[in-house]
């Protein structure tokens, strides 16, 4: 890693905003999980294939195991932020461009975090309300994962 600047990271009024949504949505999620969760049947379906169906059943209980991973890596993600320094990034840091592109490090996973606290309320609420994922689901989280990562990979590229 060599030695790299340590430069202070200023959240913008996005960042924080966006941050704290994320916190909002991960509460949202666990209180919609523990507002419903007496109205469960005793059997929830715990794994589905790429279509939506149903391929795996479990008792109502493991609803708490996607909420709890959600909620943790949504939180992880935010408490990072700060140390971009560390990060393992797609160009080589230098005092030039240090403070954008831990800038777009912080702003990343700011932005992760948030679509990691939505798809959790998404997912979450579906199978407590439908019983399973809704059939776009899956294609939405890619497009929304994979195009997120894209767009601050091709910042930080063209930002060397």
């Amino acid at each position: 890693m060599g030695t790299r600047p340590n430069i202070k990271i200023i959240p913008t009024s996005f960042d924080k905003m966006v941050g704290l949504t994320s916190i909002m949505l991960t509460v949202a999620t666990i209180v919609f999980a523990l507002w419903k969760y007496d109205s469960l049947p005793q059997s929830i379906a715990t794994h589905f294939d790429a279509y939506g169906k149903v391929d795996k059943w479990g008792d109502k209980s493991s609803i708490w195991g996607l909420v709890i991973v959600l909620s943790i890596v949504s939180m992880v993600l935010l408490y990072i932020r700060p140390y971009a320094r560390y990060f393992n990034h797609t160009v080589t840091i230098t005092e030039d461009n240090a403070q954008f592109q831990y800038q777009n490090s912080y702003a990343m996973m700011t932005w992760m975090s948030f679509l990691i606290s939505c798809i959790g309320l998404m997912l979450v609420s579906s199978i407590i309300t439908f019983g399973r994922p809704m059939f776009w689901m899956l294609p939405l989280i890619l497009v929304m994962i994979f195009g997120s990562i894209g767009y601050f990979v091709y910042r930080a590229m063209s930002n060397r």
